[in-house]
């Protein structure tokens, strides 16, 4: 069994490929807080999440994940806690936060605290423009984000 470095800081990952219109506003969230330097703070921009991240996450005391939505009824900034997957890892190339967490917790016996920022989409052409709803909203995700690391909202007794 693998082990993790000790858990420390605050992980953000932006997820979504950013050649597909409104899909790329999770990296722009991501590379958008990571000018921001906070102490223990690390930051992955990504096309998807792969298990190859299960690492950083077992390493992270929390983990904040960011994406853009599909539901097209959803119209803000949306946040919700995530855990781990009941079931065992299973294995694929691309994963989701819960399927993430999960391989921490079973490759690396950790799991952190997590929280799925989400943006409202609905453009996903080809292309890199973000149409007006997610241009607001990445705005918007960004204050979230910086606010949930800044209140210590990823921390177990936080």
């Amino acid at each position: 069994m693998l082990t993790a470095s000790a858990p420390e800081g605050t992980l953000v990952i932006g997820y979504g490929n950013t050649l597909r219109g409104d899909d790329g506003a999770g990296p722009r969230v991501a590379e958008a807080v990571s000018a921001s330097e906070g102490p223990f703070l690390s930051v992955i921009a990504a096309h998807q999440l792969t298990p190859e991240m299960a690492y950083d996450v077992a390493s992270a005391e929390c983990v904040i994940f960011v994406d853009a939505s599909a539901d097209t009824e959803q119209t803000a900034v949306l946040v919700r806690s995530v855990e781990a997957d009941g079931l065992p890892f299973q294995g694929a190339h691309s994963s989701s936060p819960e399927g993430l967490l999960t391989m921490a917790r079973d490759a690396f016996e950790r799991t952190p605290t997590a929280w799925l920022v989400t943006i409202p989409a609905r453009n996903f052409e080809i292309g890199e423009e973000f149409s007006e709803v997610t241009e607001r909203a990445v705005d918007r995700a960004i204050q979230v984000v910086l606010r949930l690391i800044e209140e210590a909202a990823c921390t177990k007794s936080g």
